[in-house]
C-alpha cells in the first residue's frame, strides 16, 4: 500500500514558550496574592475578567488593565489572548499590583485542504490527516459527536474538523474544518493497437483508454504530452490515470499504426444514344471511373448489376425517360472514411427544333425571343438563320429585317439536325407628333392646333376635347386654357399614339390703381406694392428703391412718387404710389430715476431731460422684468421734457431688484413712435427683511469657547442687519460682544439697509455644553473575509488626531508582520513586511501591535488584536 500527502510544505510550528518575569509582590495589609501568575482558558470558555484567580485577603480582588489604571475592568469584560491584567484590592491602594499573563486557546494549526492518494479507498484513514496542536482530536461535525479512532476509514470529498486541549487545563478548544480528498488511481485499460487514417493530422488529444488520462512517449518519462502533439506512424505511447490529486503509478502501453486513405477514383460519364440501347450488348462501369481507384470497391445503382467491381451493366435496360442514371462505386475500410465516387449513363433521344410559326410586330415594339413563337415543345440551344443582331434568337425592329428565320437543333450523334421557321411581319407605328406649348393672348385670333405639334404628325387623327372652332382651328373667345390631345389610330399590332398641345391664355396686365403710403421716420421698410389695391406680381419700380425690390426704407429712400409697371407679351400697364414721411417723437437727453422701497410700497418712475420732445399727450408703453414682470402701457402727458410714472405695489409683490424700461413713446396724433430707437431703463430695489434662519444645531457651544451673541449671529441664515433683543416685542437691545448664558432665550431682529424690518422676531434658546476631547479607539480584534464589516484594524480619530503615528504588527514569535503609518491603508490581515508565502494572508489567531504617536508627548502603547476570518 501506498500513501502519499500533498502537502509537502508543511511547516512544524514551534511554540514558543514565553519567559514569564517574576513578580515582585507587595503585600499590605488586605491586598489580594497572585498564585498563579500565568492562567490560561479554552476560546469556547469565552473567559471574562470574572474568570481570572487571585487569592481575596479580606479587601476584594479588583482587576485593571495596567499597573496604573484607576478605571477598574468590569467582571463581564472578555479576557484577550495574549494580554495581561493587574490584581488590587476594593480601595485600589495596594501600591505594586500583581500582574497576570493570559493565554487562550484556539483550534490546532491546520491545511485547509488534504489529499491523500491509496489503491483502494479503505487505505485512507483519520491518521493520514495532519493538524499542529496537543492532543488533536477528528470529528464529523463542527460541534458534539465523539472523537474519531485513527483507525477510521476517510470519505471522499469530506469536510472534518479537529479541536486540541488545554495542556494545563485539559479543556478543549473549538474546531476547525478541513476539506479531505481520497484519491484512487488505478492503471487505465485500452486497446494496446490504436489505427488512424493517414489523410487527417491526429494528435495526443485522440488516443483513448478509460478514465481521465496523461499520455508518455516512454513508461518512465517525468513530463507528459501536449495533446496538440502530433502522433507519429509506429511509435508507442504511455498512458496514466488521473484522480485529483493522485496519478497512476503504472502505464497503458499504446502502438500507434497509420492507414492509407480509401481512394474510389472521380466521377465519370457515359452517354449513349436511345437508338443504339434496341440491340444487345453491355457496358463496364469501372472503365468510366477518372482517376486511380482501387478494385476493392462494390457498386450499386437502380437497375442490376454484376461481374464485381467491374461493374457491367446490360444496356437493354436503359431507357431515356428514366435518364440519367446514376451507379455509385464505393470502397471502405475500418480506418478510414469511406470512398465513393459515381458513373452517369445518359441515354440521348433525337433532336426537336418544334414546328413552324408567324411573329407580327410593330416598328417601335420592344425585342422579342422567336424562341417563343416556335409551336409544339422545341428543345433550346439551336441557331438561328440568317444571324440575328443580337447573336441569339432575340429579334430587334430596330435592327433586324422582317423575313423568314430558319430555327436548327443539332442532333447527339447518333441523332442527326432538326429545323422549324418564323415568318416575321413588322408594321409601321402611328406618328401623332411630339408635345408642344401655345401661349396666346386673350385677344388673339384663332389659330390651327396641328401647325403647332412637333415632329412630323400624321393627318386624319382627332383632338379630345374637341374643339369649337371645328377640325384643328383653336379660338380663344370659345376655347378654354388647358391640354389638348392629338390621337392618332395604330395598325395592328401597334397601337393608337397620342401628342399634346398646352394651350395657355395669357391676361393683359395690370398694375393696380394709384395710393398713398404715410410712414413714420423709425418704422420697418413697407411694401408699396401693399399700396396698389390688386396688381400683378413681377412688375418694375421707377424711381428703383434702395431695397432692389417693392420695399420702401424711410431711412434710406426719400418720399415722392413712385410707379409700377408691369410688362407681357400682352402690353404693359402703369400705377403710382406717393409716400411721405413722418418724424418719430424725439427723447434725445431722456433719463430715468428712482429709488428703492420697501416691499408693498408704491415707486415714482422719475423721466427727465427729453427738451426736444414736445410738449402734450402721448401713449407710454413700459415692461417690468427681473424680480417682478408686467408690460402695460399708460398715458402720460410729457411738459418740458419731464414727467412721473407711479408704480402701484399691486405690480411690486416680490422682493428683490425690479428693471423699469420704456417698450415705447407713441404720438397718438401721428402714430409714430420710439419703439425702434435705444430703450431707457432703470432699476430699483423691492426690499423685504425676513424672520432670519437658524442653521441646524446653531444654538449649542462649548463652554470653553466663552461664546457671545456674534457667534450666534454666525449661525443665522438670510439675514442682513442682525439686532438682539430681551423680548419678543420691544425689550432691550444687547451688545455683539454680549457673553451667551445656557438656557437663555434672546430674540433676533432683522432690518435691511433701507431700513425696512420685519413683524416676527426669531426666538432661540441656548444650550452651553461642557465638550470633551476626542480620543482614540482601539478594537480588540477583526475580521477581513472581504464582507465589507470590520475589514481592517481601524483605530477611530487615529489619523485626525496623530497624523505622524506608527504601527506595527508582530506575530507571537516577534517576527515584524506589517508596518504603518498615515500615508498607507489600514492593515487588512495581510503582511507587508519580510518574507510573504503565497499571497501575505495571515491566519487567524492573536496579533501584537505598537502603535507610537510622534506627537511629543503621547507615550508608545502596546497590546493584542484578534483576527478572526
Amino acid at each position: 500500500m501506498k500513501k502519499t500527502l500533498l502537502n509537502k510544505l508543511l511547516t512544524k510550528y514551534i511554540i514558543t514558550l514565553f519567559s514569564v518575569m517574576g513578580v515582585i509582590f507587595t503585600s499590605a495589609g488586605q491586598c489580594p496574592i497572585v498564585v498563579a501568575p500565568i492562567q490560561t482558558f479554552c476560546d469556547v470558555e469565552t473567559p471574562t475578567i470574572a474568570n481570572l484567580s487571585a487569592t481575596n485577603n479580606g479587601g476584594g480582588v479588583i482587576w485593571y488593565a495596567d499597573a496604573t489604571s484607576t478605571t477598574p475592568l468590569s467582571n463581564s469584560i472578555g479576557l484577550v489572548n495574549g494580554e495581561d491584567y493587574y490584581a488590587d484590592d476594593a480601595s485600589g491602594t495596594c501600591g505594586s499590583r500583581q500582574r497576570v499573563d493570559v493565554t487562550i486557546y484556539g483550534p490546532p494549526i491546520v491545511l485547509g485542504y488534504q489529499g491523500v492518494c491509496v489503491d483502494d479507498v479503505s487505505e485512507a484513514t483519520i491518521s493520514d490527516l495532519f493538524a499542529n496542536g496537543n492532543d488533536v482530536r477528528w470529528y464529523t461535525t463542527s460541534t458534539g459527536g465523539t472523537a474519531l479512532a485513527g483507525t477510521t476509514i476517510l470519505s471522499d470529498n469530506t469536510y472534518y474538523y479537529a479541536d486540541q486541549s488545554n495542556p494545563f487545563t485539559g479543556c478543549r478548544t473549538s474546531r476547525i474544518s478541513v476539506e479531505v480528498l481520497v484519491g484512487v488511481a488505478l492503471m487505465p485499460t485500452g486497446s494496446p493497437l490504436q489505427v488512424f487514417c493517414s489523410d487527417t493530422q491526429y494528435t495526443v488529444a485522440d488516443l483513448v483508454a478509460s478514465g481521465d488520462n496523461e499520455w508518455y512517449l516512454t513508461n518512465t518519462s517525468p513530463n507528459a504530452l501536449d495533446p496538440s502533439t502530433p502522433l507519429v506512424d509506429g511509435q508507442s505511447y504511455f498512458a496514466t490515470t488521473l484522480d485529483p490529486p493522485c496519478k497512476s503509478a503504472a502505464r497503458l502501453e499504446v502502438t500507434v499504426v497509420f492507414e492509407e486513405p480509401n481512394n474510389a477514383g472521380s466521377n465519370g460519364e457515359i452517354e449513349i444514344c436511345q437508338l443504339g440501347v434496341t440491340g444487345s450488348g453491355s457496358i463496364n462501369l469501372f472503365e468510366a471511373l477518372l482517376g486511380t481507384p482501387v478494385t476493392t470497391g462494390t457498386w450499386s445503382g437502380p437497375v442490376p448489376i454484376s461481374n464485381g467491381n467491374t461493374g457491367t451493366v446490360n444496356m437493354t435496360s436503359l431507357t431515356e425517360a428514366n435518364s440519367p442514371y446514376v451507379f455509385t462505386y464505393r470502397v471502405s475500410s475500418k480506418a478510414c472514411a469511406p470512398s465513393t465516387s459515381t458513373v452517369t449513363v445518359f441515354v440521348i433521344k433525337g433532336s426537336n427544333p418544334g414546328m413552324d410559326g408567324t411573329l407580327a410586330l410593330c416598328s417601335n415594339s420592344t425585342e422579342q425571343d422567336l424562341f417563343d413563337s416556335l409551336k409544339g415543345d422545341p428543345e433550346p440551344g439551336g441557331i438561328w438563320s440568317p444571324a440575328l443582331a443580337s447573336g441569339t434568337g432575340v429579334f430587334n425592329p430596330d435592327l433586324d429585317l422582317a423575313g423568314e428565320y430558319t430555327y436548327t437543333v443539332q442532333g447527339v450523334p447518333p441523332c442527326g439536325d432538326a429545323t422549324a421557321k418564323i415568318t416575321v411581319i413588322v408594321n409601321p407605328e402611328a406618328q401623332p407628333g411630339t408635345n408642344s406649348t401655345l401661349t396666346l393672348c386673350e385677344n388673339s385670333a384663332p389659330i390651327n392646333l396641328f401647325d403647332n405639334l412637333g415632329g412630323n404628325p400624321d393627318s386624319g387623327g382627332s383632338w379630345t376635347p374637341a374643339l369649337n372652332g371645328g377640325a384643328n382651328i383653336f379660338d380663344p373667345s370659345k376655347d378654354l386654357a388647358g391640354k389638348y390631345i392629338y390621337t392618332v389610330k395604330g395598325i395592328a399590332p401597334c397601337g393608337d399614339a397620342s401628342a399634346e398641345v398646352t394651350v395657355v391664355i395669357a391676361p393683359v396686365p395690370n398694375a393696380g390703381s394709384d395710393g398713398r403710403l404715410a410712414i413714420c421716420s423709425n418704422e420697418a421698410p413697407q411694401n408699396l406694392f401693399v399700396s396698389l389695391g390688386v396688381a400683378d406680381g413681377g412688375g418694375t419700380w421707377s424711381p428703383q428703391l434702395v431695397s432692389g425690390t417693392g420695399f420702401f426704407d424711410p431711412t434710406k429712400d426719400a418720399a415722392g412718387s413712385y410707379t409700377y409697371s408691369v410688362t407681357t407679351d400682352c402690353g404693359t400697364d402703369s400705377a403710382n404710389v406717393i409716400v411721405s414721411i413722418i418724424p418719430q417723437p424725439n427723447i434725445t437727453g431722456l433719463t430715468l430715476s428712482a429709488n428703492s422701497i420697501c416691499l408693498d410700497e408704491a415707486v415714482d418712475i422719475n423721466l427727465s431731460g427729453a427738451t426736444q420732445l414736445a410738449n402734450g399727450n402721448y401713449s407710454l408703453n413700459y415692461s417690468l422684468s427681473g424680480a417682478n414682470t408686467l408690460e402695460q402701457t399708460v398715458a402720460v402727458t410729457i411738459t418740458d421734457g419731464s414727467t412721473t410714472i407711479i408704480l402701484p405695489a399691486s405690480q411690486l409683490t416680490t422682493s428683490g431688484t425690479t428693471t423699469f424700461t420704456i417698450l415705447n413713446l407713441l404720438n397718438p396724433v401721428t402714430n409714430c413712435g420710439t419703439a425702434s430707437g435705444i430703450l431707457p431703463m432703470v432699476q430699483f430695489s423691492v426690499e423685504d427683511a425676513q424672520t432670519p434662519q437658524l442653521v441646524t444645531g446653531g444654538a449649542s457651544f462649548c463652554e470653553n469657547d466663552d461664546p457671545t451673541l456674534a457667534n450666534l449671529t454666525s449661525n443665522l441664515i438670510g439675514g442682513f442687519i442682525i439686532t438682539w433683543y430681551d423680548a419678543l416685542e420691544n425689550g432691550t437691545a444687547y451688545g455683539g460682544d454680549t457673553l451667551l448664558v445656557d438656557g437663555t432665550t434672546y430674540y433676533a431682529s432683522n432690518t435691511t439697509t433701507n431700513n425696512c424690518g420685519i413683524a416676527i422676531r426669531l426666538a432661540v434658546t441656548v444650550n452651553i455644553e461642557l465638550c470633551e476631547p476626542l480620543k482614540i479607539v482601539i478594537p480588540d480584534g477583526f475580521s477581513p473575509n472581504g464582507d465589507n464589516i470590520n475589514d481592517t484594524f481601524f483605530i477611530k480619530n487615529l489619523r485626525e488626531l496623530y497624523p505622524n503615528f506608527k504601527l506595527q504588527i508582530y506575530n507571537r514569535y516577534g517576527n515584524v508582520l506589517y508596518k504603518g503609518d498615515n500615508t498607507r491603508n489600514d492593515w487588512d490581515g495581510t503582511s507587508n513586511q519580510g518574507r510573504k508565502i503565497g499571497n501575505g494572508i495571515l491566519p487567524v489567531g492573536v496579533y501584537y501591535y505598537i502603535l507610537e504617536f510622534h506627537d511629543g508627548d503621547t507615550k508608545t502603547i502596546q497590546g493584542s488584536v484578534y483576527l478572526n476570518r
